[in-house]
């Protein structure tokens, strides 16, 4: 796998040095003012003429302020990149960096943790498995870069489908898995039928030639006032597969 674009950044070497040599040399001004105030005062006091600027000291003291307020505008940059940098890192674990949707750790994750709160408190869940059809044919007409094409497009489309609550993540080479919280058989099926067509209906251009795939689509769903035994996360996703096996057996491009 690619390193993240975070983790490949150079460190700020210039930033850090400036910082580390700022409070050394704020330090040495006030201490050198100090010193010609002090060689000033007694200079005077002995009735002697000082040769030292009476105006060096105040330079200084306010040479120390800049120096210091450099330094906190240059640490404060700092946080910020730091910062920046851990939440791009922490985006990229769960984004799948082909298609942007999450990654199937993350999907499965949120499938586990949805079926567990939907057991808690005895709520519906559903969960639907989109296969892209042909996307082989696709590769072997055109080459993979094509086929990364209709993987990116079908991608966006179908996120532009969901709600706020739902999830989706890369499952397999071709394959994404949606989590559909609160969400019964109709409006499972409904959800299902809106991502189809949203597949169906894409066009991608890809080195002149338009490219066009479809989708097949197994839907289940948990229902806890039918089901005496909550099933596993696995055990769902095995009644997904199963129904997106009828899809494809039965035509392709449809909704089970």
């Amino acid at each position: 796998m690619p390193t993240p674009p975070a983790l490949r950044r150079k460190p700020p070497r210039r930033a850090f040095v400036a910082a580390s040599l700022l409070p050394g040399l704020a330090a040495a001004a006030a201490l050198v003012a100090g010193h010609a105030a002090g060689s000033i005062a007694v200079t005077e006091a002995a009735g002697f003429i000082s040769t030292t600027p009476r105006a060096l000291p105040g330079l200084l003291v306010v040479l120390a302020a800049v120096a210091l307020a450099v330094q906190g505008a240059i640490v404060l940059k700092l946080r910020r990149s730091f910062e920046s940098a851990r939440l791009e890192t922490a985006a990229q674990a769960v984004t799948d960096e082909l298609t942007g949707a999450g990654t199937r750790r993350f999907v499965l994750e949120r499938l586990s943790d949805e079926l567990g709160r939907a057991r808690r408190y005895g709520r519906v869940l559903s969960c639907a498995l989109l296969d892209l059809d042909g996307l082989a044919r696709i590769n072997g007409a055109v080459g993979s870069d094509g086929g990364d094409a209709v993987l990116r497009g079908a991608a966006g489309a179908v996120r532009a489908q969901l709600r706020r609550s739902d999830a989706v993540g890369r499952l397999r080479d071709d394959e994404f898995l949606f989590v559909l919280p609160e969400t019964d058989v109709a409006g499972a099926r409904i959800i299902a039928e809106r991502l189809r067509l949203a597949v169906g209906s894409l066009q991608v251009l890809h080195a002149g030639i338009t490219l066009q795939a479809t989708a097949s689509i197994g839907v289940t769903t948990f229902l806890p006032a039918e089901e005496r035994e909550a099933p596993e996360a696995e055990a769902l996703l095995r009644r997904a597969d199963e129904a997106l096996f009828k899809a494809k057996a039965e035509g392709r491009n449809k909704v089970m």
